[in-house]
């Protein structure tokens, strides 16, 4: 899967794999705990996260934005369905206690400093105003 998504060359495709993903991950057990065996595919949804938050809050363009949105919910929306009923998983804690890439404190600041609704649309509605100002 990391390889497709590595290969992806639009943010539709990659929505559309993690979409898959997700939705395979719902319905076969297995397939999480695959997911938790090695952190590479954690580690790159984070930093896809970091990236597309980034571009969100510097996008131009409306339609970019809502593209660059829509790949943070499904991201989050697919690590989310990894963390359901995998709590007894030894894997899911080595992965998450890795000190060479601290995935997890990465994970928590994208959440909490861009969660909240007031402040992305803050960021967003100045994103905006500026573009306003300038034209």
């Amino acid at each position: 899967m990391i390889h497709e998504l590595r290969a992806a060359t639009s943010i539709e495709q990659k929505v559309q794999l993690l979409q898959e993903l997700k939705a395979s991950c719902d319905k076969v057990y297995a397939l999480k705990r695959h997911f938790w065996k090695n952190a590479e595919l954690l580690e790159f949804l984070v930093q896809q996260m970091e990236h597309n938050i980034g571009a969100l809050l510097q996008a131009g363009d409306e339609c970019k934005q809502a593209d660059e949105l829509e790949f943070a919910v499904v991201v989050l929306q697919a690590v989310a369905s990894m963390f359901r009923e995998t709590e007894v998983l030894d894997c899911r804690a080595t992965v998450l206690t890795n000190k060479k890439e601290p995935v997890l404190s990465k994970l928590a600041v994208l959440l909490v400093k861009y969660t909240d609704p007031k402040v992305l649309m803050q960021k967003l509605g100045k994103g905006m105003k500026e573009r306003s100002d300038d034209e």
